[in-house]
Order: C-alpha cells, then sequence, then structure tokens
C-alpha cells in the first residue's frame, strides 16, 4: 500500500552506534534491579546475552537480545560483585527474545561490553530469516528508546507506596535478626494450619448441611453459596499457608547461609586453629607435668626409702574382701574339723551321763549312734552336729520321758558347750563331686 511505501521510504536501520545507545550493560541493570521503575525503563531494550564459548573458535559466544518483560523467582540470585560494593541480591529475571524464541534468562548472563558488528548482523540475519522485518530496529525508534528512557530515570519521583515497598522487598530478601524471623514464621505457619483447618471443617459442615436438606427447601441456593464461600476461604488460606511455608524456607535458607559464612570466614578459621593450638599445648603440658611428678617421687622413695606423703593426693586403696564362701585353706579346713569332733564328743558325754540316770542302756546306744554320726556308702564316716536341748532331756521321749517317771520330777541341768556350725559347698566342691558322683 502507499502508507506501507511511504515507511519504507523512511526507514532507515539502525547502525552499531544506534545499538550502543538501547544496549544496557549489566552493571546498570545491577543498579536499577530494585528500582519501581526499573521494568517501565529496560522494556524494549537490548542486552548483550552471553551462551557459552564457540567450541571452533573456543572463545565466549554472545547474542544481542531484546527485552520484552521481567519477570519474578521464588529464589533469589546474587549479581558478580564489583570493586568497593557489595553484591546485589534480586529474584527479577529478564525475559528475551532473539528471533522467535521467547526465554526467561538470569541477569548476571548479561554481558558488561558493548555489542560488536558481528552481534547485530547476528540478530538482524534472525529476524529477517523469520520474516519479522518490522521489527528490525530503526535509527529513529533507536533515538526514541533512549530518550524515554532517559527521562524516566531521571525524572522518576517517589511516591510513598513506592517507598513502603521497597521497604517491604528488604525486609524480605534481607533477615537482621534470624533468631526472632524463625520464631515469626514458625508462630505464623502454626496460625496458618489452623486457618486452614477451621476452613476445611466450615466447608465440611456447608458440604453436610446441603446434603442434609431438602430439594425442595427454599434455603439450597444460601446453602449452596455457603458451600461456593467456605470453598473459597479454603484456598485463600491455603494459599496464605503456602506463603508463610515459603518464607520459612527463605529464612531457614538464610540462617545456613549465615552459618556457612560463620565456618568458613578467615577470621573464624583462625581462631579455630589457635584454639587446637592452644589444646595440644595443655596436653602436652599435662604430660610432662605427670612425667616430672613420677620421677620426683622415684628419687624421694630412692633416697629416703618410702615416698614423701602428699596430704592432698589421692589415698591409695587396696581391694578387701568381707567374706569368703568355700574358698577355705587346708588348715581351716582342720581346725573346723576339730572344733566338730570336739562338740560331737561333748555331747556323747553328755547322752552317756542321761543313760546312767535313767538306766535304759539300750535306747541310749540307738541315741547315741545317731547322735555321733553313721557310716556312708564309701565307708566314710560323717559326723553330725548336734546341740541337745533341756526341754529334750526333760520332756522328749525316749530318755527324756524316763526322766519324768515317778511322782516328782528330776531335773538334769544339761549345757551344750560346743558352738553350732553350718557347713556348705562351694561351686568348685560341688562341681567335683558332680563328676566324682559323690553327691
Amino acid at each position: 500500500s502507499a502508507r506501507d511505501e511511504k515507511v519504507a521510504a523512511t526507514f532507515v536501520q539502525a547502525e552499531l552506534e544506534d545499538y550502543h545507545k538501547v544496549t544496557i550493560p549489566r552493571r546498570r541493570l545491577a543498579r536499577w534491579c530494585n528500582e519501581p521503575f526499573f521494568e517501565d525503563a529496560v522494556k524494549d531494550m537490548y542486552v548483550r546475552l552471553a551462551i557459552g564459548k564457540d567450541k571452533t573458535k573456543m572463545k565466549a559466544c554472545y547474542r544481542l537480545c531484546q527485552i520484552v518483560g521481567v519477570e519474578s523467582k521464588p529464589a533469589e540470585y546474587k549479581f558478580p560483585q564489583m570493586k568497593n560494593e557489595n553484591p546485589v541480591s534480586t529474584n527479577k529475571v529478564l525475559k528475551l527474545k532473539f528471533g522467535t524464541s521467547v526465554k526467561p534468562f538470569f541477569m548476571y548472563m548479561v554481558s558488561d561490553s558493548k555489542p560488536t558488528e558481528d552481534d547485530v548482523n547476528k540478530l538482524v540475519g534472525q529476524l529477517k530469516n523469520g520474516r519479522l522485518n518490522d521489527e528490525i530496529l530503526s535509527k529513529k525508534r533507536a533515538i526514541k528508546l533512549r530518550k524515554i528512557q532517559d527521562e524516566l530515570v531521571t525524572n522518576y519521583t517517589y511516591t510513598k507506596e513506592d517507598i513502603e515497598k521497597s521497604i517491604a522487598e528488604k525486609k524480605k530478601r534481607k533477615v537482621s535478626n534470624i533468631a526472632m524471623e524463625r520464631t515469626r514464621i514458625s508462630t505464623a505457619v502454626q496460625a496458618a494450619r489452623e486457618a486452614v483447618e477451621d476452613a476445611e471443617a466450615k466447608l465440611d459442615e456447608a458440604k453436610r448441611a446441603l446434603l442434609e436438606a431438602d430439594e425442595d427447601d427454599l434455603d439450597v441456593d444460601q446453602l449452596q453459596s455457603s458451600v461456593t464461600l467456605a470453598s473459597e476461604a479454603l484456598d485463600d488460606a491455603k494459599s496464605e499457608l503456602a506463603a508463610r511455608e515459603q518464607e520459612r524456607d527463605r529464612i531457614l535458607s538464610a540462617d545456613e547461609s549465615r552459618k556457612k559464612r560463620m565456618k568458613g570466614a578467615e577470621k573464624i578459621q583462625s581462631w579455630n586453629k589457635v584454639n587446637e593450638r592452644a589444646m595440644e599445648k595443655n596436653k602436652m603440658a599435662d604430660y610432662e607435668s605427670y612425667k616430672q611428678q613420677r620421677e620426683l617421687e622415684k628419687k624421694e622413695s630412692a633416697s629416703q626409702g618410702t615416698p614423701k606423703f602428699n596430704p592432698y593426693a589421692r589415698r591409695k586403696v587396696k581391694p578387701k574382701i568381707l567374706w569368703e564362701v568355700g574358698q577355705k585353706t587346708e588348715e581351716d579346713a582342720a581346725a573346723e574339723e576339730r572344733e566338730t569332733s570336739e562338740a560331737s564328743a561333748v555331747g556323747s558325754k553328755q547322752v552317756e551321763h542321761a543313760a546312767n540316770v535313767t538306766g535304759e542302756e539300750g535306747g541310749d546306744k540307738a541315741l547315741l549312734a545317731n547322735m555321733n554320726g553313721k557310716e556312708n556308702v564309701n565307708g566314710k564316716r560323717e559326723n553330725l552336729d548336734v546341740a541337745i536341748d533341756d526341754e529334750l532331756l526333760v520332756r522328749g521321749s525316749g530318755v527324756g520321758a524316763s526322766l519324768t517317771a515317778g511322782d516328782d520330777a528330776v531335773g538334769v541341768e544339761s549345757k551344750h558347750t560346743g558352738r553350732r556350725i553350718r557347713k556348705g559347698l562351694s561351686l568348685a566342691e560341688y562341681q567335683a563331686k558332680k563328676q566324682t558322683g559323690d553327691l
């Protein structure tokens, strides 16, 4: 048409200098990325994007791309640190277009250098191959874009909403007091979970009321609207819970990064090395002191015969056995056997005395035989430790019964002079007798 011919006649393609005017370097993106005018200032402008290395030439490869939008990501990233400046963090990415392809890219991939003639030729050739001739930059368009950007950045007036939004975003990005923020966000997450539970309970109650209502009931529409409102409230509560959990993850990641920085800090590492050296020196000093003390004790014992008494030293205590079971020596066993025989002899004399008094010799002999002992299977005599009680002689049967015969009771005073001994077997003796079959 005539209009297209007129536009084509007045169209002058932009040259390399014009692309320099509308290309934004990485340092300017880092300076503007957190400003409220950032998206309006960079839209329709160009950046030189690094896409890797050329394998044939072994050089960095770039593409000149047009900015068509700005997006936000949940995670933040940092720009490369510049001299005497802190690294800038942001969660914004650029939506770039090269020919017909549109993809989001991080801003740290943008080059700080100006585009070359080869970069401009590749962009123009890609647009022509895609039949996008109307998107080729003209001189007039380049001058207009740079003018709009300069006016916006230079004359921009910050409003109260911009300041409050900037402060809120800085607080979100930077966690000043991590302990306080962890406590706050844990409370907020718990409250959001309780809100979700309440919303679910209300939705279930509204659905139950709707199911219980009759179809002819006039309140069916109202109940249906209640279910819809409860469902919307549940969705809002879930979205709030997701936002709080995302904020919690951000705070926890900030805490982990702070711990890593503290561990990897040069000052902390140097102090750790100092503490380790001090601990090693303390160990060596203790060991040397112990060696010197032992040598001093040896010298004193060699010179004086006995070591010098130290009232502050720990007392040397040897273990002492308070009782023994079945572990007596042969001498102790012989002495015990003598005591047993003496006790049995005394018992025999007392029984003989009782037999002479009563005159019942036959019963006394049997009693004496039972009291003094009996022959076992192997022909060994076993001593019986018997203690004769006074009541046995006075009221018992046999010898004791003869003492109570007649009108006058005759009392025989007899005291047991032997010591009553209990003898048991040790574990070793028990096992030995078990093997020989003497049990």
